[in-house]
């Protein structure tokens, strides 16, 4: 029973992270592997922002900022230089472990006795007690997304990630799109950072390594699952993918699977789940598509 509490919990903290690759991968049609770096500077910053002030809202807040800044970096690189989308994000999320080890001044930086929007003994209750708030927050931010997606700007966003030909011709400014949707995808990024490091009472220099290859294979199991064919269920898959995806690995390595296999463990997970995906689509005579499905 605990085993469960703590991997929902831990499979809806991490479901910030989803959100946000779910925005840019397949809302905006941006394939930004920024959160790999977005997700550690958010968190550096929180930690410090938090141990300097001892504000835990003032530490969110400036998490989410700092990621949405050099979401909007990664942007302009590809508006203005006409660098690849990808290449760009690559450039900003290697650039941002630099970024991360200044900011902290070491490589971890505890947070054990630090404020925290989270219960930080080891009881039952507490992790009952976690759980709620982790649902809590998931709930307001899927929310607001979802709210969002319904808006002008959302539904713009929408149309750019379906076909930037057809933006085009709509007469859609898609630098200024790529520029908001990379600054609401790496802002989640940010404040998914700091929520996980109060979540698991550190931060360290390595927290955010290939965590845009977990968030895209959650993605991939929750819409073999859900099959989404609306905003709302597209959004709702990577939530459901990756508390499936984070309580299968917290079996796992609870039945033995050594942490160092982590890594295999994942990509064979997301390698089952992509073939298991192409059989379905192979049986099917029509799969309506929704978000940008090509990447």
């Amino acid at each position: 029973m605990d085993l469960l509490i703590f991997a929902l919990t831990i499979g809806i903290v991490y479901s910030l992270l989803a959100l946000s690759i779910v925005f840019s991968f397949r809302i905006l049609g941006f394939p930004d592997l920024t959160p790999d770096g977005t997700l550690l500077v958010g968190a550096s910053v929180g930690a410090i922002t938090l141990n300097h002030t001892n504000s835990v809202v003032l530490a969110l807040v400036s998490a989410s900022i700092v990621g949405a800044f050099f979401g909007i970096i990664t942007a302009l690189l590809h508006n203005k230089l006409k660098i690849s989308k990808l290449l760009s994000g690559i450039l900003v999320m290697t650039m941002l472990y630099s970024v991360s080890l200044r900011v902290m001044g070491t490589s971890n930086i505890s947070l054990i006795n630090s404020k925290s929007i989270w219960f930080t003994d080891f009881s039952k209750s507490s992790q009952i007690y976690n759980l709620i708030i982790a649902i809590i927050i998931i709930s307001i931010i899927f929310f607001l997304l979802y709210l969002l997606l319904k808006t002008n700007i959302g539904l713009r966003l929408r149309a750019l990630g379906d076909s930037e030909n057809t933006a085009k011709n709509l007469n859609l400014n898609i630098e200024k799109l790529n520029v908001i949707g990379l600054a609401i995808s790496n802002g989640l990024a940010g404040l998914a950072g700091i929520i996980i490091a109060l979540y698991q009472g550190f931060v360290d220099i390595s927290m955010g390594t290939g965590l845009v290859i977990i968030g895209l294979a959650s993605i991939i199991i929750g819409e073999i699952i859900l099959k989404p064919n609306n905003i709302f269920y597209l959004l709702l898959a990577g939530i459901i993918g990756m508390i499936i995806y984070q309580s299968v690995i917290s079996i796992a390595l609870r039945l033995g699977l050594p942490s160092t296999d982590l890594k295999i463990a994942t990509v064979m997970l997301t390698i089952l789940f992509i073939f298991i995906e192409r059989i379905r689509k192979s049986k099917l005579t029509m799969d309506r598509q929704i978000g940008n499905r090509n990447i």
